[in-house]
């Protein structure tokens, strides 16, 4: 119903129901429509997909399954300016879910960073951050580049099961890698488990980057004493050990 263009390239496809309608219906239009045999050129270079109704919004990517669409909750701290766009371009006052979701997912600079940042190839599949994610590394950025007024330098991110961490920590690599590349970063993911840190480190490889996995405390040191692995996954116990052995600060 609605397609987004950004020079002449449809990067929105949004389907748009009337209230009484189930958003699934939606949804279900928009997964149907990306199939080869319906109009799948329109999703090429789809980077959200949109299934709205007045009262109700959800969001994926191009080929996001029916049962991964997904609705954005508006950080606190930017629900004033969401309420101040609504207000200026509503003329009746009636603000709807619709609006609201528009304004904070297609507004310029948020949708260009949303694209930029927060779409990424999962193997071969894309996927595209939910709310908590997008927030959480935006949030982590402004204490890492001390925006956020906190006198501190770490913190703490916290996570349900299943809500996306490791590709949380996939899209916070990456916008450090891109906004302070001339810094050389390096990354040290430390768990405490071994299957999770397989798991970490297979995600991050079928992100298209280039991780290491330290299986001892020496084999740490020494992959950390090789500049050119930039991302490196351990345990706490051989991270321990680099420490308590003073191999680094």
């Amino acid at each position: 119903d609605i397609v987004v263009l950004i020079n002449g390239i449809p990067v929105v496809i949004i389907e748009c129901k009337k209230s009484s309608v189930d958003v699934k219906e939606g949804i279900n239009q928009n997964v149907r429509n990306m199939l080869p045999e319906y109009i799948p050129h329109l999703f090429k270079f789809a980077q959200l997909v949109f299934a709205i109704n007045p009262n109700k919004v959800k969001y994926g990517t191009c080929g996001t399954g029916a049962d991964y669409f997904v609705e954005w909750r508006e950080d606190k701290d930017y629900l004033a300016w969401q309420k101040e766009v609504c207000e200026r371009v509503i003329s009746d006052g009636q603000i709807l879910e619709q609006d609201k979701i528009a304004v904070s997912m297609l507004s310029q600079n948020r949708l260009l960073d949303i694209i930029a940042n927060y779409i990424l190839f999962d193997g071969n599949i894309k996927k595209v951050a939910r709310h908590q994610q997008y927030f959480a590394v935006s949030r982590a950025m402004d204490r890492l580049n001390g925006n956020d007024n906190v006198d501190a330098e770490g913190g703490v991110i916290w996570h349900t099961q299943g809500s996306g961490k490791s590709l949380t920590m996939v899209m916070f690599v990456k916008k450090i890698l891109k906004e302070k590349a001339n810094e050389n970063p390096r990354f040290v993911i430390v768990t405490d488990r071994i299957d999770l840190d397989k798991q970490i480190k297979d995600n991050f490889a079928r992100t298209s980057m280039s991780p290491v996995r330290a299986g001892t405390g020496k084999g740490l040191k020494a992959l950390l004493a090789d500049k050119g692995n930039i991302i490196i996954t351990t345990l706490i116990n051989k991270f321990e050990t680099v420490i308590k052995n003073r191999y680094i600060d």
